[in-house]
């Protein structure tokens, strides 16, 4: 089985200090790395910790990802 390998951005739903006052809303986003399987073509599910609020988001998708509860963690 081999792997690719892609980086991109993923947007949280938090705000850096310096956009709290800018309108339209400017969210955070932080680097992703992900492996995509390609013998299917599809991304390996993965978990990445943002580096400005500490929340973790579940990564199943090219530039997607779900924010996980407290309860999930």
């Amino acid at each position: 089985m081999t792997k690719d390998y892609v980086k991109y951005l993923i947007e949280c739903k938090c705000i850096l200090p310096q956009f709290k006052n800018s309108n339209p809303v400017v969210f955070h986003k932080f680097l992703v790395f992900s492996e995509i399987d390609t013998a299917n073509g599809l991304i390996i599910p993965s978990y990445a910790q943002c580096n400005n609020c500490g929340v973790i988001h579940k990564v199943t998708e090219i530039g997607r990802s779900t924010v996980l509860k407290k309860e999930n963690m």
